[in-house]
């Protein structure tokens, strides 16, 4: 437990090679447990080790399928490496495990404009943008998801939402 607690420390501090370190270890005597493997994921992603990272997480999920974080994290992974249709798989298992989650609908949102899906992208992100969710991630993605169906007084509306979110307030 001491391991799992020093690279957990290590990894909140951001030295994400000697957290690797300490929560390899601690993933080698208990390799069932789900929050481990997640935190060492982390650690290996902080390190640009996305390979390692998605074998961590793809072995935890075995065990365990129903984990929302490590979902989310692996269809992120998957995203950035270049491989849109396994996030999107990942990333939509994810949502079904918590369908209110914004980071969840953002990921897919990212993956559906990758793949010019653009209608889809605006369909999904519509409704938050409706609610009362001030993310600047929301409009930006939906700028630019209006902006590839030509919706381009929607997108410039969404962009200038975007924009007014990020400014400092004063």
């Amino acid at each position: 437990m001491a391991l799992v607690h020093l690279g957990h420390l290590e990894l909140t501090a951001g030295n994400y090679k000697k957290a690797a370190e300490y929560l390899r270890r601690s993933h080698e005597l208990r390799p069932d447990d789900a929050a481990g493997a997640l935190d060492y994921a982390r650690a290996l992603e902080g390190n640009h080790d996305l390979i390692g990272a998605r074998d961590v997480l793809q072995e935890s999920l075995k065990t365990n399928p129903n984990q929302f974080a490590a979902r989310l994290l692996l269809g992120q992974i998957y995203f950035r490496s270049g491989g849109a249709d396994a996030a999107l798989d990942q990333l939509e298992a994810a949502a079904l495990l918590q369908p209110e989650n914004l980071e969840a609908k953002t990921s897919i949102a990212r993956v559906l404009i990758s793949q010019k899906r653009f209608a889809d992208a605006a369909d999904l992100l519509e409704p938050e943008a409706q609610s009362s969710v001030q993310d600047a991630d929301v409009f930006s993605l939906l700028a630019q998801a209006y902006t590839g169906v030509g919706r381009r007084e929607d997108a410039r509306r969404a962009e200038s939402h975007a924009q007014a979110l990020r400014k400092p307030k004063k």
